[in-house]
């Protein structure tokens, strides 16, 4: 039905009196309809639009024009009224084309304002949901929200006494108590989500309305009228006075509907400390007043009651009271949601689960109730780490949702949220990912939730273990969270920052030569945050600044490494004069014509990356297996007990480990490569216990050969990653590796230390004694007594001398060795061998208590990670300490000099071969001597002088692999 030109025309000004670009539907809609409400005895009434004082004329509109109000496809009338669909919402747009008589809104009398300001007053208070009536009550809050920002409470905070008294209030006493009461707990919403000092809350409003209105006429509501205008009085410009509570006196009688209010804002006010400080009142007397809080007949409650002490009693205070008669599906959903919104969420899922059938019949599988619903049993589930059931209520009401604009509604996000999270909380971080960022790509979607997507997604990525500095990128979730800090509320500003924080600290040593991205960003975020107080007295801001610190110290710490051997190598450069003239070393034959000091700058950066490397790699290995842990790997009696840590995921993080350190663009296989893969590089020792048949003994793996008999012959060389698993095959924590048919375990049984066995070992080999030897612990233990041993304090040495795993056959460990004992040992050993240079370097402190495994939190490791970095940097700014190391590093570089000059040093170190550069051949000579030979043996006749052939040496000189200074 087309509507009248009049009426239309009195529509059009009643939207533009609301002073918004837009208004939702939904307010008008509501208005305009029957709603739930509570009644004065605790129960849901249907409180009809004529009795709140919706004009009739606006009903009688709706009644007439509803496609009007819901379908935005309609042709405009007359181009005064638009309908918007946005997210899911119809939003009404007002245009004065065609409409000149719009103007005339200018001309209105004052007594037609008034009536117009009345109008406005009482569309809000019947749209709004009252307290707990309606499941998507706080959905409606939020949509309706900026309307009454924008024209409600400016025009409530500019009335008068006359105004109140003339036209505001009903003049029938009945009707006058029902608007008061929908009044204050319309300000009793807008506070509790906008708080007590947003500027346009009309603070003096409810304390000049009961100075105005008789209290008979109240009746039962004017303990709630009571509370709400002393505390807004204590916020007012005027108001000095703390709260007196005034309102809970027991003498004071009330009704069921009040009393529940009065729970309410005593527990809205002793959740917020702002609050509490600002009005003077104390936490200790709310606290009390709170507890002691019940129905007014806890043997039978009103719904209304029920409800309030759902939010806010004790389990044991709520245990004592009966659940009311009058059990529909919403109360019921309603209770539900409270509980999880208090984190009860077992309780919670329970009952959501139970009333999701009848939401979908009554609301339809399209409705926002039922999204609410599945979305808020989803996140119970997810956060009962049963992800497979969030996943699956998801999935099925999205199944049945077929139209596309849904997905963008508020309830289609919060079920996309849910859907990310349950696939989050089962590491499916790949199909997580796109769910999220199609979220953040929406502009049309508010900046809160493309922020809490921003905020999943960068977490997900960390957890995918991508390179660090992906996530400093330009289109990165990092960067898209900046955009839109100045538009979230503070505690995602706050969750943004700890976020920024986790991935600073996951960026790899070896990468901060890559970092611009990430200096752009820090500094864009310091600028726009540092002077807010509000953010910068946060604990998340100061480890946030920690962070930030430390980086960009390490960096400034690199950059100046990295300048420093640069320096160096240019100096070695030109000292081309002293080659000839090595520092003597009687364990190395010297020759004097061979010159590789341009070698000298590169290998110096590659060693202090290794070490960065080696520490990166750790951190990988720890995210990946100790931040891992298995399920059912605890003693009990419902199940056999199994490995704490997954072999397989310690044998793919092994074989990273090694891809990562070899490069993927070799030839080398992390799968296939041997342990005793070349005899002239490092030689390498590990320690395994081996079990074979009914023998039992310690198993050393060299990466060399050795006369000594080994207790199991292997007829295939074992490879890299299967010696790193059966050397670190710890009882309780992963299961052994079996190798050639016999089963390996940690060597802790043999050697905590393995200083003694890798010097006997050295003796064996060479019969000399080495120049210097560092033996470096991993804390030093404390004697105590063998029943804190067993505590878990100190669960780090003598760990499992009470605990053993259950092998794959029954077997008794012996007790793993001390490992002070076997310090002792070795520096027996040294003493009788002649060893003067023996060092053990053990931090103090309490790096002994880490537990074997610990890794906190799970996803990084940091909190472990920096409690033993601090531990070992306060034992490293120890003198004594900085004395030891200044002499071992001293040392090693006179070795590390002397080795250099000789020929057997670049045998080691380079992959080069030689090639004649006389000879058309191209036949390779291994090493620099064999190549010298030749040019004497068959180049005599050039005749070429010393320096002439230290040329032609240099010259045949070829790189077989990657050439070092290119690194």
């Amino acid at each position: 039905m087309e509507p009248g030109e009049d009426s239309l025309v009195k529509f059009c000004r009643l939207l533009r009196s609301f002073h918004c670009d837009r208004i939702p539907s939904d307010l008008l809609i509501r208005a305009c309809e029957p709603r739930p409400t509570w009644s004065s005895n605790g129960e849901v009434v249907q409180k009809r639009p004529i009795e709140a004082g919706v004009c009739e004329w606006l009903v009688n509109f709706y009644n007439a024009n509803k496609p009007l109000f819901y379908d935005p496809e309609l042709e405009t009338h007359n181009g005064s009224v638009e309908l918007t669909l946005e997210n899911g919402v119809t939003y009404f747009d007002v245009t004065n084309e065609g409409q000149p008589d719009l103007e005339l809104d200018q001309h209105m009398s004052i007594a037609e304002e008034r009536a117009m300001a009345r109008e406005r007053i009482a569309i809000v208070l019947q749209s709004f949901p009252s307290s707990n009536t309606e499941i998507i009550g706080e959905e409606m809050i939020d949509r309706l929200m900026d309307t009454a920002k924008s024209s409600v409470l400016p025009l409530l905070s500019a009335l008068n006494d006359t105004d109140i008294e003339g036209w505001l209030l009903p003049k029938n006493l009945e009707a006058r108590e029902s608007y008061l009461f929908s009044l204050f707990e319309f300000l009793y919403q807008v506070v509790d989500v906008l708080g007590v000092d947003h500027p346009l809350l009309p603070l003096s409003l409810p304390r000049r309305i009961l100075s105005t209105v008789p209290h008979d006429t109240l009746n039962n509501c004017i303990v709630f009228c009571k509370g709400i205008a002393e505390i807004f009085d204590g916020f007012a410009p005027s108001g000095h006075n703390a709260l007196q509570f005034s309102f809970l006196s027991p003498h004071i009688k009330t009704d069921e509907r009040s009393n529940a209010m009065i729970g309410y804002t005593l527990g809205m006010l002793l959740s917020n400390e702002a609050m509490l400080a600002e009005t003077g009142g104390s936490n200790e007397r709310l606290a009390e007043a709170l507890s002691s809080w019940r129905p007014l007949s806890p043997s039978s409650p009103s719904t209304m009651e029920y409800l309030a002490a759902t939010s806010f009693c004790s389990q044991s205070q709520l245990s004592s009271i009966r659940r009311p008669s009058s059990d529909t599906v919403d109360t019921k959903t309603l209770q539900g949601l409270v509980l999880s919104r208090r984190k009860l969420y077992k309780e919670a899922a329970e009952i959501l689960n139970s009333t999701i059938r009848d939401i979908h019949l009554q609301y339809g599988r399209a409705s926002m109730q039922l999204g609410i619903v599945t979305a808020e049993l989803a996140n119970c589930y997810n956060i009962l780490r049963q992800e497979g059931l969030a996943e699956y209520c998801v999935r099925k009401t999205l199944q049945s949702r077929l139209d596309p604009s849904l997905s963008s509604r508020r309830d289609g996000i919060y079920l996309r949220f849910a859907l990310a999270d349950s696939f989050i909380g089962q590491a499916r971080y790949n199909v997580a990912v796109p769910i999220l960022q199609n979220i953040i790509d929406n502009s049309n979607i508010s900046a809160t939730f493309r922020m809490m997507s921003a905020l999943r997604l960068a977490k997900s990525r960390r957890r995918i273990h991508e390179e660090a500095q992906k996530a400093f990128e330009q289109n990165s979730p990092l960067w898209t969270g900046l955009e839109l800090l100045r538009h979230v509320p503070g505690v995602l500003i706050m969750e943004y920052v700890e976020e920024l924080a986790c991935n600073i600290s996951e960026i790899p040593h070896t990468q901060l030569g890559h970092t611009k991205k990430t200096e752009e960003l820090i500094k864009a975020v310091n600028s726009l945050l540092s002077n807010s107080s509000s953010f910068t007295a946060s604990l998340s801001w100061g480890w946030y600044t920690k962070i930030q610190r430390e980086y960009l110290r390490q960096l400034a710490k690199t950059e100046e490494r990295i300048e420093t051997h640069r320096n160096d190598k240019n100096v070695l450069n030109g000292e081309h004069g002293d080659v000839d003239n090595p520092i003597p070393d009687p364990r190395f034959p010297l020759e004097g014509d061979i010159d590789i000091s341009d070698n000298e700058g590169p290998w110096s950066e590659r060693l202090i990356l290794a070490f960065d490397q080696a520490i990166d790699s750790f951190m990988d290995f720890g995210n990946r297996v100790f931040g891992q842990p298995r399920v059912f790997h605890e003693k009990s009696t419902l199940f056999l007990p199994r490995a704490k840590y997954s072999a397989v995921k310690a044998r793919e993080a092994f074989k990273r480990t090694i891809e990562n350190s070899t490069g993927s663009d070799s030839n080398f296989s992390a799968d296939t490569e041997i342990f005793r893969y070349r005899e002239d590089r490092t030689r390498t020792m590990a320690i395994s216990w081996c079990i074979k048949g009914n023998m039992e003994s310690e198993h050393i793996w060299r990466s060399y050969k050795s006369k000594r008999l080994d207790f199991v012959y292997a007829s295939d060389p074992a490879t890299i990653w299967q010696v790193a698993r059966a050397t670190s095959a710890t009882p309780r924590f992963l299961n052994p590796i079996e190798i050639n048919g016999a089963k390996f375990l940690d060597g802790g049984r043999v050697a905590n230390n393995p200083s003694f066995m890798a010097l006997q070992d050295i003796s064996f080999q060479h019969s000399q004694t080495p120049a210097v030897f560092v033996s470096l612990g991993t804390g030093q233990v404390r004697l105590i007594s063998s029943k804190r041993i067993s505590r878990s304090d100190a669960r780090t040495r003598g760990f499992f001398q009470k605990y053993t795993l259950e092998l794959l056959r029954t077997i008794e460990l012996p007790k793993m060795t001390n490992t002070e004992r076997e310090t002792e040992k070795w520096l027996e050993l040294a003493n009788q061998m002649g060893l003067e240079q023996a060092y053990r370097l053990d931090a103090e402190g309490d790096l002994y208590k880490f537990p074997f495994d610990d890794w906190r939190p799970a996803g990084t490791g940091l909190t472990t990670l920096r409690g033993i970095t601090d531990i070992t940097d306060e034992y490293l700014d120890n003198n004594a300490v900085r004395d030891i190391i200044d002499r071992i590093a001293k040392e090693a570089v006179r070795i590390r000099r002397a080795r250099a000059k000789t020929v057997r040093w670049e045998d080691f170190a380079i992959d080069v071969n030689y090639t004649c550069p006389f000879c058309s051949d191209s036949h390779c000579y291994e090493v620099r001597r064999d190549l010298r030979d030749h040019l004497k043996d068959s180049h005599a006749d050039r005749g070429m002088s010393d320096g002439e052939i230290v040329t032609a040496l240099n010259e045949g000189r070829k790189y077989k692999g990657k050439d070092p200074a290119g690194v």
